[in-house]
């Protein structure tokens, strides 16, 4: 892992070696010389106002983590994450405070949500008999969104289809078949829009069909209840 992700323009996420012709900030020459790195320096020209950053937006999810101590070393920041695959690139800065902040990204994009939410609110030893309190913020990138929303889009297929089949399961004889057929389509991602829309629509019709014999049923089963 190269800890430098080093320029400063504020809100861009790049590896100094790109563009090796900009000068470093102190912050990105500690960062890549390894040395006192016990100690972030507390320099006027690397304080970034963390509103200012390009922190969402990119393919990958991003973690902002804000409350380390500032005697904490990069690899003291790492081993936060270990458990939830391992740090794939982070930044470190000082704040429009002078506290030190990461900007992390995790070797499985898919655990930065469950990481975010394990490590904020945590408290650590603040190397000085105290407790400092760990505030983790999680920025989903492009990749997990679509992941988020195939997912949902998943969740809803299979529930449409659940339920066609219970409808398909209670119809007519003579349209129980075509039912139960259009039930499986209704589960299929190949599906077109317009012919899942068509099939909502014959399942809300049988819906409306069914509505009053369940109302019946319901009611002869609360009358034999209340005969016994």
């Amino acid at each position: 892992l190269n800890p430098a992700a080093s320029n400063t323009e504020a809100g861009i996420w790049k590896d100094s070696s790109v563009e090796d012709a900009e000068p470093l900030t102190a912050t990105d020459m500690w960062c890549e010389k390894g040395q006192n790195n016990d100690q972030l320096p507390n320099v006027a020209s690397d304080v970034v106002n963390s509103a200012e950053l390009e922190i969402g937006g990119g393919e990958r999810s991003r973690m902002l983590l804000h409350g380390f101590p500032r005697h904490w070393s990069e690899l003291q920041v790492q081993l936060l994450f270990t458990a939830y695959g391992g740090v794939a690139g982070m930044r470190i800065f000082l704040d429009d405070a002078g506290e030190p902040m990461a900007h992390v990204e995790l070797q499985n994009d898919a655990m930065a949500s469950k990481a975010a939410a394990q490590v904020n609110n945590t408290h650590v030893d603040d190397g000085h008999g105290g407790q400092a309190l760990l505030r983790c913020q999680y920025f989903p990138g492009s990749a997990e969104l679509r992941r988020q929303e195939a997912e949902a889009a998943l969740r809803q297929r299979q529930a449409e289809a659940l339920d066609a089949q219970y409808l398909a399961m209670n119809a007519q004889a003579c349209q129980r078949k075509r039912l139960e057929e259009a039930a499986v389509a209704l589960g299929d991602p190949a599906l077109s829009r317009q012919r899942r829309r068509m099939l909502l629509m014959l399942f809300e019709a049988e819906r409306k069909r069914q509505e009053p014999i369940h109302y019946r049923r319901e009611c002869s089963a609360m009358q034999a209840a209340d005969d016994e």
